[in-house]
């Protein structure tokens, strides 16, 4: 990968969740780009009182399970994701943030969600000075933003340089507000790294000895265990097949898997069962045959995420509820794959574009 001439210093708004998978891991892979193109990086978290609500039935034990799951994501973001915390409050402390940093960059994750969070100064990028302001695969994730908010998001995207959404949906609702074709679509930073790498970050977990299929839910505990039984049970060609449970706190061993483990139990899976967004990139990275379901109990879906994946990379409909059942497990990567290489290239040549950028505008000052 070509790299720039003068380092650059970035600092990346994103989530900052020590118990998501996809959050740490798409923070992961967009700070390992961007070394990797020479620049130094790292995430800055706004100081900020959040309390996340949890629903579950056993909320003792899943409460335990989840501070021991929260303290090996700590460990994995201190030694792969560097970050800083900063409180946004001070003029001058944002002034000299401004000077310390070549370039911010808001995204990946469902950062532009105007739910999950309201850290607005920082996540819309109002602190930073316009030349240094861009996105990359930012989510807004829903298909309009409530009155209440979207004149700040306006205003906002006004100010930021380059814009990369996620999600068509996403880029659609930018150019209706700005009125002009600005935005760009990109794929999620998880994809911007080859299956080859990803096993190369998960080389030292063990493998399963079995074959089995993955399950991976974010929505109500217990989501679709009969479903997954009845496929496992009538391909009787796979009748050996156990199931493994990610995200399910009945299953205490996987519940608290590394992000590393996590990887690994995509990249041996027969066949992966979800209603995570991050599980199906994770499946075509691999390519797994995965069957997407429905997440129940809860305010969030995925469905304008999945689509642009599909649409872009030309999948095809994986709902479980138009599947034909007896070719679940049937999955051809063949014109993924070069789809899939096609937007890697897009988006690395999108980052490379905002390097170059800002090394030129750099170097003219000295």
């Amino acid at each position: 990968m070509d790299k720039i001439k003068n380092q650059l210093k970035i600092g990346i708004i994103t989530l900052h969740v020590n118990t998501n998978y996809g959050n740490r891991l798409q923070a992961y892979a967009l700070q390992k780009i961007l070394k990797d193109l020479d620049c130094q990086v790292e995430e800055i978290v706004p100081i900020t009182k959040r309390i996340e609500r949890i629903e579950y039935n056993d909320r003792k034990h899943f409460s335990n399970l989840m501070k021991e799951r929260e303290e090996i994501f700590k460990v994995f973001t201190n030694n792969f994701v560097p970050f800083r915390e900063f409180r946004f409050s001070k003029h001058s402390e944002i002034k000299a943030l401004n000077k310390e940093y070549d370039l911010f960059i808001a995204g990946s994750d469902q950062v532009w969600n105007p739910f999950l969070g309201r850290e607005f100064y920082s996540m819309l990028l109002e602190f930073a000075d316009y030349e240094k302001s861009a996105s990359y695969a930012a989510s807004i994730s829903i298909p309009m933003l409530p009155i209440w908010i979207s004149w700040r998001y306006k205003r906002a995207f006004k100010r930021i340089k380059h814009l990369s959404l996620r999600e068509n949906s996403g880029k659609k609702l930018v150019d209706r507000y700005l009125r002009k074709n600005s935005a760009q679509v990109h794929i999620d930073p998880t994809m911007l790294l080859t299956k080859e790498q990803w096993l190369d970050f998960c080389k030292e977990e063990k493998k399963e000895t079995e074959p089995y299929v993955l399950t991976y839910f974010l929505g109500k505990e217990g989501s679709h265990k009969e479903e997954v039984e009845n496929i496992v049970k009538n391909n009787d060609e796979r009748d050996k097949l156990k199931i493994i449970h990610l995200n399910d706190a009945t299953d205490e061993k996987n519940f608290i898997a590394s992000p590393q483990k996590f990887v690994s139990l995509f990249s041996n899976a027969s066949l992966v069962c979800t209603d995570s967004f991050h599980a199906c990139v994770f499946s075509i990275l691999f390519e797994k045959p995965f069957v997407i379901f429905n997440r129940k109990a809860s305010l969030l879906n995925m469905n304008s995420r999945m689509k642009t994946l599909s649409e872009n990379l030309k999948i095809g409909n994986r709902d479980y509820k138009d599947l034909d059942k007896d070719k679940i497990f049937d999955m051809n990567y063949d014109e993924i794959n070069k789809n899939l290489e096609n937007e890697r290239k897009k988006g690395i040549d999108y980052l490379k574009l905002l390097l170059k950028e800002r090394e030129k505008i750099e170097t003219s000052k000295r």
